[in-house]
């Protein structure tokens, strides 16, 4: 019975740290999945941009790809958004 005692708190804590380090590779491969697809949308996006003559040239670095794999699809709209604004001047 002693030994029982200090064996089920190990235990609901070994449970309780498995299932938080759960949530947070869920939330990791979330923010990677978007990550990759919003740049790959970006770069397409800004060569579309290019070739169609559009004003505007989307660079694609850490600010845009954090953007982007924080917000998803607002992120994507938010950088396309503001660099088109920007070049409209």
């Amino acid at each position: 019975m002693n030994l029982f005692i200090y064996f089920l708190p190990a235990l609901v804590g070994a449970v309780l740290l498995v299932s938080i380090l759960a949530k947070k590779m869920e939330w990791f491969l979330n923010f990677a999945t978007r990550l990759c697809i919003g740049g790959l949308a970006l770069y397409l996006t800004s060569e579309v941009m290019v070739r169609l003559s559009m004003p505007g040239h989307i660079g694609v670095n850490s600010a845009t790809l954090g953007t982007v794999g924080l917000l998803g699809i607002p992120g994507y709209l938010l950088v396309v958004s503001i660099e088109v604004l920007n070049s409209i001047k």
